[in-house]
């Protein structure tokens, strides 16, 4: 027997504790030196795919005599797939197997999503904006500034009818979800056509968001609400003079940010939710504590409806493989601010939660910021919890771009991607007044996932990234078939690192009523307290 390709090593220095993940059986164990020695040494050698967590537990476990192990130990590890008598291709046709089996299970289950673009122009000229380049090319065909018609948008209504009802049936429209998209949906320029979507939209029994910067959001107050657009993403990049000098345009050359803090403030009253979007990098992450104590003196911690999360500016996008300073990983931005976020660690939705000061409005609120790790601490939760059907659950996909996600844009054509949205070449369809006319590319995105990339195959962290993001890849110049590992290694050893810290203790109650799927102490001594 071998030690399988997908176990995952964890060392937690703080309690010199290890942690096993294994990364398609659901097993996830405390064990003691001794059994990560006995794996260590029946690894594969000609296995060298994101090793990097090998290299970890093998410095911690340097230099010790170890012991050997039991046969009880042994039968469990083979129990829970540690060992395996699998060759390393039996095991990566496996993964092929079940991840393809997954993945279309997940298109056959999930609704489609929604997207629409009135017009690529914005009103802000943010000097990191990822659709800087396609909006100067737009702008040289003369087309930046087309709006959508209303011929357009019921084009586009008819094209999404016949998605949903080949996807889900007659009953496929119902409360099907929106995303309004740019350039910037909310601005002056778009005010009368996205009344006419809102409008119409509603008729049709959807809902509706929009990822905005709020600069003209006080024109939209009356479109705004539950029933309505009920969700905003909006960024800002700091408190007021760090966000002044990157997100300004030609009418806002003195910044934006009094006049979004208002428009947020406004828009609130509406019962809208707000996320508020906090783009840092080493330039202004030092100043989000900074941030998070103005907005609580401007009292948004007293509705429920807003929340702050923050995620870092790293220029994968632009084809770079890691982030060069002043840019970003997710794990480089965890360690910057655990220090700034007293109790930063707390386990949330999105990633480790900070809660800001008591209100001092009287309803004892705080302000809820979130500090994105890619969802990994959910997820191992999750896995912990319910094994694989848990994390398929959670949600496995990197995003609905690879399992139905259509974007309308003011020039008849349809994409798949908000990254590569306007772009020639990567439109995976048309559409128009007759409905939607889809192409291979499209059939191509809706085929990515670890079952059709090579790497992904042999990846022990196959089924917690699931391919990555495709547009990745894509900005890089290479095949959609690519992987998009990037950071995420890195991202998976630090945030896991941060959910083990945690115990064996608070691990077994986050998993519930004891059942097998629960960890088990390999080869620690517990004495009456082992499971």
């Amino acid at each position: 027997m071998k030690t399988s390709n997908y176990v995952i090593y964890f060392h937690i220095p703080e309690t010199d504790e290890f942690y096993l993940v294994h990364g398609y059986t659901g097993a996830v164990d405390l064990a003691s030196p001794e059994a990560i020695g006995y794996l260590l040494d029946r690894v594969d050698p000609s296995h060298t795919w994101h090793t990097k967590d090998l290299g970890i537990v093998r410095e911690a476990i340097e230099g010790r005599t170890l012991g050997p192990i039991s046969d009880d130990t042994i039968d469990m590890l083979k129990s829970r797939g540690y060992l395996t008598e699998m060759s390393s291709a039996e095991e990566l046709r496996y993964v092929e197997k079940l991840a393809g089996f997954l993945h279309n299970r997940n298109i056959k289950h999930s609704r489609p999503n929604f997207m629409i673009v009135p017009v690529y122009e914005c009103n802000l000229r943010c000097p990191y904006c990822f659709e800087t380049d396609t909006r100067v090319e737009l702008g040289k065909l003369k087309i930046l500034q087309n709006v959508m018609t209303e011929k357009m948008v019921d084009a586009a209504f008819t094209s999404m009818d016949v998605i949903l009802k080949q996807r889900s049936g007659p009953e496929g429209a119902e409360k099907a979800y929106i995303t309004l998209y740019g350039g910037e949906p909310l601005m002056l320029e778009t005010l009368p056509m996205v009344e006419y979507i809102v409008r119409k939209g509603l008729d049709e029994n959807y809902r509706f968001g929009a990822i905005t910067n709020a600069v003209d959001l006080d024109h939209f107050l009356h479109l705004l609400g539950p029933e309505k657009i009920g969700f905003l993403q909006i960024t800002l990049d700091g408190p007021r003079e760090a966000h002044n000098k990157k997100r300004i345009g030609p009418r806002h050359r003195q910044g934006t940010y009094d006049r979004i803090i208002a428009n947020m403030k406004s828009a609130l009253k509406t019962g809208v939710r707000i996320s508020v979007r906090f783009h840092v990098d080493y330039t202004n992450i030092s100043q989000v504590k900074e941030l998070i104590d103005d907005l609580e003196n401007e009292g948004f911690q007293q509705s429920e409806n807003f929340d702050v999360y923050t995620y870092p500016i790293h220029g994968f996008h632009r084809g770079k493989s890691t982030p060069q300073y002043p840019l970003m990983a997710i794990h480089q931005m965890q360690r910057e601010l655990n220090p700034v976020l007293p109790g930063l660690p707390t386990l949330g939705q999105r990633g480790s939660e900070y809660t800001g000061r008591d209100s001092e409005g009287g309803n004892g609120r705080k302000l809820k910021v979130m500090v994105s790790d890619e969802g990994i601490q959910s997820k191992l939760r999750a896995y912990v919890k319910d094994k694989l059907p848990g994390l398929y659950a959670n949600g496995m996909e990197p995003c609905a771009a690879t399992i139905g996600l259509y974007i309308f844009d003011s020039l008849w054509r349809i994409y798949t991607c908000w990254d590569t949205v306007g772009i020639a070449g990567h439109e995976t369809g048309t559409y128009s007044p007759g409905g939607p006319v889809l192409n291979t590319m499209n059939d191509d995105w809706l085929q990515r996932s670890p079952a059709t990339i090579d790497e992904c195959k042999q990846c022990k962290y196959a089924f917690f990234h699931f391919g990555g993001c495709a547009s990745l890849p894509i900005g890089a110049d290479k095949s959609i078939f690519a992987p998009a590992c990037y950071e995420f290694q890195d991202n998976f050893l630090y945030a896991g690192q941060s959910f083990f810290r945690r115990g064996l203790d608070d691990v077994l109650q986050m998993s519930g009523p004891e059942t097998e799927t629960q960890p088990q102490p390999l080869g620690v001594n517990y004495g009456e307290a082992a499971h």
